[in-house]
């Protein structure tokens, strides 16, 4: 089985209370993101299959760099088609990824990487994992990086 992709990492508003005993569609989508604007840059990842090669490679790409992602805000969300959503490391029972295929128009069957900035708005999406080097490249180059790196002395 493919790990699962992970952030350890500190301020994850994500709460799936928000929306207990409540029927979550699609519109939800956008209102799960904006709790993460301005805290967090968030990684999706979308995957048909929990074995497919392209998420394998990704969980590769990430792995070891709990750090790196902390010191980014980064929240990485694994998103296999038909299956809850992973946020975290954590499984959402109750949220299926299907809502975010729907959501982002990501087709059947495709492998897709989605970079949400800070702001909330995408600044990646692209249909090949993505390196470590080339996502933290991707982040550190933006206006709001540079000021947290300038702010943090890293």
């Amino acid at each position: 089985m493919v790990s699962t992709l992970i952030m350890a990492g500190e301020g994850q508003p994500f709460n799936m209370a928000t929306f207990e005993n409540k029927s979550i569609d699609s519109s939800d989508v956008m209102a799960l993101m904006a709790d993460y604007q301005w805290q967090n840059r968030v990684l999706l990842v979308f995957a048909p299959v929990a074995e497919h090669g392209a998420l394998a490679e990704q969980s590769a790409n990430l792995s070891g760099m709990e750090a790196d992602l902390r010191a980014r805000d980064l929240v990485v969300w694994q998103l296999v088609d038909q299956e809850p959503a992973v946020v975290n490391g954590a499984a959402s029972p109750d949220l299926t990824s299907q809502l975010f295929y729907d959501h982002f128009s990501i087709e059947d069957g495709e492998f897709t990487v989605i970079l949400l900035g800070k702001d909330g708005t995408e600044k990646l999406k692209q249909t090949q994992p993505v390196t470590a080097n080339g996502l933290f490249s991707l982040i550190d180059a933006m206006p709001m990086r540079q000021r947290e790196m300038r702010q943090r002395g890293s």
